[in-house]
């Protein structure tokens, strides 16, 4: 009788020690991804609503970690920016202490790059090579401005795009043409993934856009990536610390009266190219 009990109390430990493993190998199942009650097939709908995002976010505060690597530099550095739709834009680098170190000044018609430590104010025109001078993206300002946002710096014609629902990883593929194609989330229609090719079909621009946040009752992606592969250029820009709306004035981007700088002109040459 003894040996029985001890039997039924090893048999119940089983059963016990059996219910816990198929409850533990339950939790671990990944479930399935969530689709759309209903798949949108109309290409303009989704434009139209990403339309909309972009008019309806206007300019941004944020503090952001930006880490570039290219042939040509490597750095990673706090950056304050403020930009507002659709040309300016204005970049701080910031030290340890959150003291701002190098100025950067976009517009429609000028750039400007001020070093404090050296006194010095580069100023040239709003052109690819400038740009890239100063910011190491061979972007245009509203194109950065854009990617900044968590917009598309969309280049194509819209009237001939295409959207096709993909089950594998619940995602839209919105192609607005042979060079231009967007992937958005099918439970939000938030941009994921921008992939712009050139005439030949090999990527040009690629931006990743992950873990969004609710700001201001907007989305917001907090890590955004940006890759050049021809240029083998990548950028990660990981917010912590997103305002948007809020009515950034013109005059956040004018560069206040310098006293006794030396002024040089960009579009005479680079003078950091040969250090």
């Amino acid at each position: 009788m003894a040996r029985w009990r001890q039997l039924k109390a090893s048999g119940g430990i089983l059963i016990l020690i059996f219910s816990l493993s198929i409850f533990s190998y339950n939790g671990c199942v990944k479930k399935p991804p969530l689709h759309p009650k209903a798949i949108i097939t109309s290409a303009q709908v989704v434009i139209q609503a990403l339309e909309e995002r972009k008019r309806r976010i206007q300019d941004l505060k944020a503090l952001a970690r930006i880490s570039l690597v290219s042939p040509e530099r490597k750095f990673s550095a706090k950056q304050a920016i403020t930009l507002r739709k659709p040309y300016y834009l204005r970049l701080e680098t910031l030290s340890f202490f959150g003291y701002p170190m190098l100025y950067l000044f976009a517009n429609d018609q000028q750039l400007s790059f001020y070093n404090p430590q050296e006194n010095k104010l580069f100023r040239g025109s709003v052109q690819l090579d400038n740009i890239f001078k100063l910011t190491g993206l061979p972007l245009e300002i509203s194109e950065i401005i854009a990617i900044l946002c968590g917009d598309m710096p969309l280049n194509s014609n819209s009237s001939q795009a295409e959207l096709r629902f993909e089950p594998e990883t619940t995602l839209y593929s919105l192609r607005l043409g042979p060079d231009e194609e967007i992937k958005l989330g099918a439970m939000d229609l938030l941009p994921r993934q921008y992939r712009w090719a050139d005439k030949s079909g090999k990527t040009y621009l690629e931006v990743i856009y992950q873990e969004y946040e609710k700001i201001n009752g907007f989305f917001s992606p907090f890590t955004i990536r940006v890759k050049l592969p021809q240029r083998a250029i990548s950028v990660e820009i990981k917010y912590s610390e997103v305002k948007l709306n809020q009515a950034v004035p013109i005059t956040s981007f004018e560069l206040p009266r310098l006293e006794g700088v030396e002024v040089i002109d960009l579009d005479d040459g680079w003078p950091y190219e040969k250090r």
